[in-house]
């Protein structure tokens, strides 16, 4: 994957109900944080083949991991987002 916004990202991969997620992500610093790190990720996976392998490996595990805890973390942000929204 290529670094890119980390409120792309989420705007892509996550439901409606969590638009504060959407909303930190797009803050400029998290941004550039994310932005960064996926920079150096990114890197470092094309210059080292065993590291690529294992990164490959993380990934799947921590998509399905992140897919479990936004459908656990959905009903919370649901309470915390204010109403009108």
């Amino acid at each position: 994957q290529h670094a890119g916004e980390a409120g792309t990202l989420l705007s892509a991969t996550l439901p409606p109900e969590m638009n504060v997620l959407r909303r930190v992500a797009s803050l400029p610093l998290v941004n550039s944080a994310y932005d960064l790190a996926a920079t150096a990720y990114a890197s470092t996976k094309e210059s080292h083949p065993y590291v690529r392998s294992i990164c490959d490996m993380a990934e799947k595990g921590v998509t399905s991991i992140t897919n479990v805890a936004v459908s656990s973390a959905q009903p919370v942000v649901t309470k915390l987002e204010p109403e009108g929204e």
